[in-house]
């Protein structure tokens, strides 16, 4: 084997003239760009935490709001629902009273006419004992006398009852 000093000597001298170019003039850029890129690539990952957190809270408050929502419209629910039985109820005793006053009128109707039916009735008393008293007697005598004396034994036999 044949080993040539002077070739390894040139081909190392060769290595380091290259070695030094690559680290002059194309390492820094290089290594420049590396760092922007991870610089970048960290700032990424940065953002993309952030966002998520963000994500997190806005989706916290999004669920706190739609709870404060579905509270709420259940308030209302109840609120309309005790509404409803309240105004039922107003309705229920307007028509109770309705019917209470219709059955005083009823009551008043009734006792007016029952008023009319006993003077009606005193009336047809008084003249029937007068027809019957004129028959017994055969004589005709003093209207207004007679129906006078008839009224008044009338109201002794109501006083008795």
């Amino acid at each position: 084997m044949n080993i040539e000093v002077q070739q390894i000597i040139t081909q190392i001298v060769g290595f380091l003239i290259l070695l030094w170019f690559f680290r002059r003039f194309a390492w820094g850029p290089v290594s420049a760009l590396l760092e922007d890129r991870r610089s970048r690539i960290a700032s990424e990952f940065a953002k993309i935490q952030h966002d998520r957190e963000a994500l997190a809270a806005e989706r916290k408050a999004f669920e706190a709001r739609l709870s404060e929502i579905e509270n709420l419209s259940r308030e209302k629910i109840a609120e309309a629902t005790l509404e409803g039985q309240r105004v039922a109820r107003e309705i229920t005793e307007a028509a109770r009273e309705e019917s209470r006053k219709i059955v005083e009128k009823a009551k008043e109707s009734i006792q007016m006419e029952v008023s009319a039916a006993k003077r009606q009735l005193r009336e047809d008393v008084v003249q029937l004992s007068m027809t019957v008293a004129e028959k017994v007697l055969h004589q005709q005598i003093d209207r207004q006398k007679n129906e006078k004396v008839v009224r008044e034994m009338i109201d002794r036999v109501e006083e008795l009852r």
